[in-house]
């Protein structure tokens, strides 16, 4: 026969399952994204996230801490902060260092809420201790930095300028000066 008088059925066979063809294309498509290095981190929607996402470094959707990293973004996300303002907290905490202690401390915000009043009691005293500490450092380097200022004004009033009237030589108008120390 002539495959031009045939039909295409005849030519190609049956036709075929288009359910099957639907989703072997998912699989396939499924497949190539995870080939590229797909990168995800625990706060994007899947397949979105970027290699310059603040969060990605810090909450990444893959390794040891896979688990802990999506407990933390549902933490961040229950407690009403919204997706956008966290990330822009963490493009201006700059490190990684930075980082990891501002979503701990949002994490660990949320978490007080359960514990009550004296957890927040225990830890504001905590804070206010390292900050009591540095406080002192700053206060004794102000007190060291005062005390040479009142020696060197008490050198400066002991010495003095006296003046003899003799001219330089070779210089009309010009007198010489003398310390005493």
């Amino acid at each position: 026969m002539d495959k031009l008088k045939m039909r295409p059925s005849e030519i190609h066979g049956p036709a075929p399952n288009l359910q099957y063809i639907k989703i072997n294309d998912w699989e396939r498509k499924q497949k190539a994204k995870q080939s590229k290095e797909m990168v995800q981190c625990v706060m994007c929607p899947w397949g979105k996230c970027s290699e310059d996402c603040p969060t990605l470094d810090v909450l990444p959707f893959e390794g040891p801490l896979k688990e802990e990293n999506v407990r933390k973004g549902q933490k961040l996300q229950a407690c009403g902060r919204k997706i956008k303002d966290i990330k822009e907290s963490l493009k201006v905490a700059g490190d990684v260092d930075a980082k990891n202690e501002l979503i701990n401390k949002w994490v660990e915000e949320f978490d007080s809420r359960d514990k009550g009043p004296l957890f927040h009691i225990i830890k504001n005293r905590i804070l206010l201790s390292q900050k009591q500490k540095i406080i002192d450092e700053h206060t004794k380097a102000l007190e060291d930095g005062k005390n040479f200022l009142k020696a060197l004004k008490a050198v400066l009033k002991t010495s003095s300028v006296v003046d003899e009237g003799a001219p330089v030589q070779g210089l009309p108008g010009l007198k010489k000066c003398t310390t005493k120390n």
